[in-house]
């Protein structure tokens, strides 16, 4: 297989990461351009000299996990062409083997008889892909069998001319992959969610709804599901959620969040809907732009979201942070004291807690925080 022109180069790249954030589609374009049956990723520590690597190529799926067991556990410290190569990586961003070590030190070596022998690796590049501060290096291994030869001249050349676009390729790899993953874990996190999370098209209609939403709008409330679309008993409270949800979907700017009351349980308690317009560059894998909550108002259930919300943002105690709910809700020391059915002194102790954590002398301030903090949590 030829070389292709560098602009072929470049595209593919590209293109690859736009379908691809794993990264390995280039790795396979990498492995066709320069004949090579295996590849490999290296996360290498430069100044203990110490890497992971993971193994691509023509070997089954078995044998590759195999030899990147073996790598882990025998030759992640004792590798004489990560230790020869890192210089010219670091500097030009790339180093062939057999400009670094001689035919004679490669056959002489155990990494080379009781491991890349076995792989039928004789040659290789290694390329840097991104430097992490000043000691860890994340870098592409091209290796190549005995009878394909060493790289050429060209194959070096045309190397340097694809290195920057090889480290930009990567670099938005990693970056698209982490987004996903971050979305991956806001979804499941939403999915898990003890109350009911829908998001809704203009119209009403559920694009996607959680576990607990689902076991709400058919589990014998008034809050019904037909038709795809949220249909509420009240004709003045659907006229209401009609409403909102133009505005909302017409709206470009931040929004407060809508509250009503959707209808009933099945055991007759209220059922609160709070809506809410997600920010159009927020990447939660979730169709549309607004979220609704959908809340039993247990009064109980609220609370205890609350108090982990403040507990998590703040540090407080769970004590602590029922205690700055308590005034966040009256205001009354002696009032909010005998809500929690404490002592006023007591109450004075953990509110001293909560300006200490939350950096306040003031109660007004600190009241102002709490209601940040709880702003957007669905509740009574």
């Amino acid at each position: 297989m030829s070389l292709p022109t560098i602009e072929q180069a470049v595209l593919s790249l590209y293109r690859n990461v736009s379908e691809d954030s794993s990264f390995e589609r280039n790795l396979a374009l990498m492995a066709g351009w320069f004949r090579s049956h295996v590849v490999a990723m290296h996360e290498e520590d430069v100044l203990i000299g110490r890497g992971s690597a993971r193994l691509f190529g023509a070997l089954a799926p078995s044998e590759l996990a195999d030899f990147t067991s073996e790598y882990a556990r025998r030759w992640s410290a004792e590798n004489p062409w990560i230790q020869r190569c890192t210089p010219g990586m670091l500097s030009k961003g790339f180093e062939a083997t057999h400009d670094v070590l001689t035919d004679r030190e490669v056959i002489d070596s155990e990494y080379y008889r009781r491991y890349l022998k076995r792989l039928d690796v004789r040659f290789g590049v290694g390329i840097a892909l991104m430097k992490h501060g000043n000691d860890q290096l994340s870098m592409l291994a091209v290796n190549r069998a005995e009878a394909e030869g060493a790289l050429s001249a060209e194959e070096l050349h045309f190397i340097r001319q694809i290195h920057p676009h090889l480290e930009t390729s990567y670099s938005l790899a990693r970056r698209l992959h982490q987004l996903q993953d971050e979305a991956r874990l806001h979804r499941a996190t939403l999915e898990r969610m003890p109350f009911g999370v829908l998001t809704l098209d203009v119209e009403g209609r559920v694009l996607w709804l959680n576990g607990s939403a689902s076991n709400l709008l058919v589990g014998g409330s008034t809050c019904k599901l037909r038709l795809g679309k949220i249909r509420l008993a009240d004709p003045k409270q659907q006229q209401w959620l009609e409403s909102s949800l133009r505005q909302l979907h017409a709206s470009s700017l931040a929004q407060p969040p809508r509250s009503g009351i959707a209808g009933t349980t099945a055991s007759g308690k209220p059922l609160a809907l709070h809506l809410h317009l997600l920010p159009a560059d927020l990447a939660l894998d979730l169709p549309g732009r607004v979220t609704a909550f959908l809340v039993d108002l247990d009064a109980r259930q609220s609370g205890q979201l609350c108090v982990r919300a403040l507990m998590g943002v703040l540090g407080f105690t769970a004590m602590e942070a029922s205690s700055a709910l308590a005034m966040h809700a009256c205001g009354d020391i002696e009032k909010a004291a005998e809500n929690l059915r404490i002592s006023s002194a007591t109450l004075r102790f953990h509110i001293k807690n909560c300006f200490k954590k939350a950096r306040t002398r003031k109660q007004a301030e600190l009241t102002r925080m709490v209601e940040r903090v709880i702003g957007t949590i669905p509740r009574a």
